[in-house]
């Protein structure tokens, strides 16, 4: 019977108005954001965050004065391990919270990991599609922190889960019920949201936008009704799983407080990773996942 150890890793967010600049700081100042040179992105991550800190506290003030996303990764990490304790058949399950850019962080992680002494490690992001500027990141960073805590034992990333049918289905059934209350007061439209990316990092091969147009896909299917990357108000996709007088115009709009990239309006334009786009173009496109961390999972590879 094995110990094992599940790395949960997320962004992290401020635990104090005090901490937001220090958190946006360490969040700009990480080359996977801003691919400049040590020298020249700490003084600008320096200005960025010093600049933005006082909007940024006008926000989390809002929320009570701190970001709760520690709070919820870790009653995520406690279902996790009461689960994960019951399928896998390990003597003892324990799951380890590394944020990236605000604590805990993966140094303590690590070192909390190394005084477990598991049998086997399982690096777990909570961000389903891959990008480099956040799984590959935090992977990164793992593996510097588990280096200086001397951790050897094998170690196995989930890199990625865009398609993943139970991450769909959770989706899925959070959102059908809304629509159909939705379609009771006339034509609903469902939005998806995602972080963006600068344009150059998705020109550079970065999975992200792609897997995201997957994690879409999927999802409205999974709810039967059809799938448009339009412009609001353009394109219409009838749904055969709600009333049959209502139909839905799916609009997928990657968005970002700093950057913004914005789907092309036309379908016959080609997007990265998309449907439209050539096996070898996609082939790059995952290229960055499958490279940093090995990732296998079938939505790293193109098969559609």
């Amino acid at each position: 019977m094995t110990r094992l150890a599940v790395v949960l890793f997320n962004l992290g967010g401020p635990d104090s108005l005090a901490a937001v600049e220090p958190f946006l700081f360490n969040l700009f100042n990480d080359r996977a954001i801003i691919g400049l040179p040590t020298l020249l992105r700490w003084p600008l991550a320096k200005l960025i965050s010093k600049r933005r800190a006082p909007t940024a506290r006008a926000i989390y003030a809002e929320l009570g004065g701190s970001s709760p996303l520690l709070a919820e990764t870790e009653a995520q990490a406690v279902a996790l391990q009461r689960e994960v304790a019951k399928e896998s058949g390990a003597a003892e399950v324990r799951v380890f919270i590394p944020m990236r850019y605000w604590h805990p962080m993966s140094d303590a992680a690590a070192a909390a990991i190394k005084a477990f002494a598991p049998d086997e490690i399982v690096l777990l992001p909570l961000y389903p599609q891959y990008s480099t500027t956040t799984t590959g990141s935090s992977l990164d960073d793992w593996r510097r922190a588990a280096a200086k805590a001397g951790l050897t034992q094998p170690t196995q990333a989930v890199c990625c889960y865009p398609t993943e049918e139970g991450f769909v289905r959770a989706q899925a059934a959070q959102i059908a019920p809304a629509l159909a209350e939705a379609a009771s007061q006339g034509r609903p439209r469902l939005l998806f949201s995602a972080h963006g990316l600068p344009k150059k990092i998705v020109a550079s091969g970065d999975p992200y936008q792609w897997q995201v147009e997957r994690t879409c896909a999927a999802t409205t299917a999974r709810i039967s009704i059809g799938w448009c990357a339009t412009k609001a108000g353009s394109g219409r996709c009838n749904g055969s799983g709600l009333p049959s007088r209502t139909s839905f115009s799916v609009l997928a709009v990657p968005a970002c407080r700093w950057w913004s990239y914005r789907l092309p309006s036309s379908r016959n334009t080609p997007r990265p990773w998309s449907s439209s786009t050539s096996n070898t173009a996609s082939e790059h496109a995952n290229s960055a996942c499958r490279t940093t961390c090995g990732c296998a999972h079938l939505a790293c590879t193109r098969t559609s």
